[in-house]
């Protein structure tokens, strides 16, 4: 674990260092969060958003999942990753208000004061994999109704 963990400084160190050691994509990092973006296996690109609010960070990946109203969402699609959220200790889907559109995202909340590398890599992996998989499975499903 990291010295004095609840440091913007801190938590600048651990995102820059690991990033650079893994061979991540980071587009930004500051005291109040990070952006990175993965291109991924799929030929996708997932872009990942950490927030931190005091000693809590918000790890978001947005899928491309997005509605205009609560009424275009596919309630099957929720129970669906309901189930998976129920499977999974990293990681939990959600119906995120953004820009006035509902987004299917996978997040993952953590207490800085508890992340190291190790964890924070996997933290991140997890939440790419998913996101990946699930919009994979969604473009499947989509080009079989057409």
């Amino acid at each position: 674990m990291i010295d004095n963990a609840n440091s913007g400084a801190d938590f600048i160190t651990l995102i820059r260092e690991t990033a650079e050691t893994m061979q991540w994509s980071l587009d930004e990092v500051n005291e109040t969060g990070a952006v990175l973006h993965f291109p991924m296996p799929s030929g996708r690109t997932q872009v990942l958003r950490i927030l931190r609010f005091d000693g809590t960070l918000e790890f978001s990946v947005q899928s491309m999942a997005v509605f205009e109203s609560e009424e275009n969402v596919p309630h099957y699609l929720s129970t669906v990753l309901l189930k998976v959220n129920a499977r999974h200790k990293i990681g939990f889907w959600c119906i995120q208000e953004i820009e006035s559109k509902l987004v299917f995202s996978v997040m993952h909340n953590a207490e800085q004061e508890h992340l190291d590398r190790q964890y924070l890599v996997n933290i991140i992996s997890v939440l790419m994999e998913q996101c990946d998989q699930f919009e994979g499975t969604l473009i499947k499903v989509l080009e079989n109704n057409k």
